[in-house]
């Protein structure tokens, strides 16, 4: 695992706003191309954003409890889902948004695991149906919600995270995820985008939600090679 580049003073100046402080607060943040693409196609995995970024990434999730993903990032990305930013004083709780509990037989070999067995990380948490038969082991928990048409409500999982003792939490895709969460202004505090100078054309997974969203507080920052866009939906 290579070292994570420094990370330059101005954008932790310009993040503060945008980062929670001790109240509970959710962030949206994940990397797209110039074509509002976040990966190549379904199930691939896609390297966007420069090294530079991945740190500023790492440097967010050390200002939050959790961080959350959805099955298919779990699956095409095998993610590491800890913070490697000052790493020996904070942990971050990887959580996979997993209705039908895709995750069961992947998750034993997984990077997460791997991290908690070897503790660089913190013990995953599953969030699967109320409807799935499935049981907790000694490398993640599972907690069972309610779906609604297959999907939970976010007010729910933002609820159930709270009741956890994570109240500041960092979501980070894929697709469905980050397009449900921009039309949720009253939940997601701040939008954190990474946008790398690539296309990755027609076949690739976009962001696009299902209706207008309009931001504001929007400060801008470029780096190396990407630009960054840190706004609150109105």
């Amino acid at each position: 695992m290579s070292a994570l580049l420094p990370l330059p003073e101005d954008i932790k100046h310009l993040l503060e706003e945008y980062l929670p402080g001790e109240k509970p607060f959710l962030t949206l943040t994940y990397a797209q191309s110039l074509d509002s693409r976040v990966s190549a196609g379904p199930g691939l995995r896609t390297v966007i954003s420069h090294e530079q970024t991945k740190t500023m990434t790492h440097y967010i999730r050390a200002h939050h409890d959790a961080i959350v993903v959805g099955i298919s990032t779990f699956l095409a990305d095998n993610p590491s889902l800890n913070c490697r930013y000052n790493l020996n004083k904070h942990k971050i709780r990887p959580v996979i948004i997993d209705p039908h509990f895709k995750s069961s037989s992947k998750l034993a070999g997984s990077k997460i695991v791997e991290n908690y067995t070897n503790g660089t990380g913190l013990k995953p948490l599953i969030v699967v149906s109320r409807d799935v038969n499935s049981s907790s082991t000694e490398e993640f928990d599972v907690v069972h919600l309610k779906c609604v048409n297959g999907r939970f409500p976010w007010e729910i999982i933002v609820k159930k995270l709270h009741e956890l003792g994570l109240p500041r939490i960092m979501v980070e895709g894929g697709a469905y995820i980050i397009n449900s969460l921009l039309t949720e202004p009253k939940l997601v505090d701040s939008l954190i985008i990474t946008i790398g100078p690539v296309f990755l054309g027609e076949n690739g997974v976009s962001v696009s939600p299902g209706q207008n969203v309009t931001l504001e507080n929007i400060k801008w920052w470029t780096g190396i090679q990407d630009s960054v866009i840190c706004a609150t939906l109105k």
